[in-house]
């Protein structure tokens, strides 16, 4: 059985995407223009994008790559999937969907958001870990925990209002980490 190593490079300065393989092949798109044989599939924040548009991803405004192997992507989009996926999130994105969910079962932070606009200032704590500001490490967490159902509807949160100084506080408790 062959293994296949699929490195995404994001090049910031350069402002390039690119995917290669440990076999030394291009597997995906660069900002040279040249057409390879394995046409990938590329999902934007949860839409299928073409190629081209890849290419135009601002990597600074990337929160997350993940790649689906050859095949792996089929049953979730499609034959187009079968020599594989690469699924870019967004930080904007991805904190637009957690916001959303997290909105819908907890209103005390529906309210924090409709008062301040963004929850920039407002502490998290994540099955014990603080995350007192906005930070990607902090958005990915939350995109992750509220992307999967089995997670974010079986978890408990509350909601803490700060006071003197003290930040407001979304507390969360997964169960499932």
């Amino acid at each position: 059985m062959k293994t296949i190593l699929l490195i995404i490079s994001v090049l910031l300065p350069l402002g390039r995407l690119s995917a290669y393989t440990n076999m030394g092949e291009v597997a995906s798109v660069t900002t040279a223009g040249t057409k390879y044989k394995a046409e990938l599939l590329y999902i934007l924040d949860e839409k299928k994008i073409k190629a081209a548009a890849f290419r135009t991803i601002d990597p600074k405004s990337i929160l997350q790559v993940n790649v689906m192997k050859p095949g792996a992507g089929i049953k979730k989009y499609g034959p187009q999937a079968k020599n594989g996926v690469i699924i870019v999130v967004t930080k904007k994105f991805a904190v637009k969907a957690y916001q959303q969910r997290l909105s819908a079962l907890l209103d005390e932070y529906k309210k924090y958001l409709k008062e301040h606009y963004n929850d920039d200032k407002l502490s998290f704590v994540i099955n014990g870990v603080a995350y007192r500001s906005s930070s990607f490490e902090r958005t990915g967490k939350l995109y992750n925990m509220f992307s999967d159902d089995a997670v974010y509807l079986n978890s408990e949160l509350s909601f803490t209002t700060g006071l003197d100084g003290i930040l407001s506080s979304v507390i969360i408790d997964s169960k499932t980490n």
